[in-house]
């Protein structure tokens, strides 16, 4: 396992996002953490779901990412509760696949302390606070939609006006203000966590001997040496029916 790759993919995910907006793209954090944790998935099923899970919540937060431009174009001529639809169901798919990808992770390296006879420290505890820390990040980034959630029906012209919507910039700074907050707490924690994973040497040493006891089949190395040229086909494909178009 990559713990310097896995560190910095999980920085990428600490900071608050307002609405959809990310400053750091949770999408490279993700797909930074999948890469860390690839190595291990031969040897572990729950490791070979986490990754899976990971790569599928790059590509959420890709197309989140893609959605900033229709988004933006939307609120600048229309209904600005579109944003408060777009937060909640980005957050939505985002738990629903952080949660057991997350959940695998922590099952798998508890796996790994086991095999050494012993209990990991702090993994629980971990795990919870992960979970919660998602939670919560993605509440407070719904919170300050929520002033579109009250609708003034009695008003006498043709146009929707929500009452609440000058409390929306307050909202925002508190949420983002309390979300950074619990994002540098979080990262923190999940720092020392994985760097106390990295000294332990017995855990580690299981592992290096695990993965050296793994056969391949030549049908699997052959294919593992053609995926970059694949990727690199792909996107030069991609990129001529780019030109085409244009």
């Amino acid at each position: 396992m990559n713990y310097t790759m896995l560190l910095w993919g999980l920085f990428f995910l600490f900071n608050p996002e307002i609405a959809i907006f990310d400053v750091l793209p949770d999408t490279i954090g993700f797909i930074l953490i999948a890469q860390a944790l690839k190595p291990l998935a031969p040897i572990s099923p729950s490791m070979e779901t986490a990754v899976a899970g990971f790569r599928k919540l790059a590509a959420v937060h890709a197309v989140k990412i893609l959605a900033i431009i229709p988004l933006v174009g939307t609120l600048s001529g229309g209904d600005p509760a579109i944003s408060m639809l777009f937060t909640f169901g980005f957050a939505l798919a985002s738990m629903a696949y952080l949660v057991p990808a997350f959940e695998h992770l922590y099952s798998a390296l508890s796996y790994f302390a086991a095999r050494d006879g012993k209990r990991l420290p702090w993994c629980e505890f971990s795990r919870i606070f992960t979970l919660l820390s998602f939670l919560l990040r993605y509440l407070l980034a719904f919170l300050p939609q929520s002033v579109y959630l009250y609708i003034d029906n009695n008003n006498i012209y043709d146009v929707v006006i929500y009452p609440l919507a000058h409390y929306l910039s307050g909202l925002t700074v508190i949420s983002v203000s309390l979300s950074f907050l619990l994002g540098l707490i979080w990262y923190i924690h999940i720092h020392r966590f994985f760097r106390s994973r990295k000294r332990d040497q017995a855990m580690n040493r299981t592992i290096r001997e695990e993965l050296a006891s793994v056969v391949c089949s030549s049908k699997q190395i052959v294919l593992s040496a053609l995926q970059p040229t694949v990727r690199y086909l792909t996107l030069g494909f991609l990129s001529m029916i780019a030109i085409t178009i244009d």
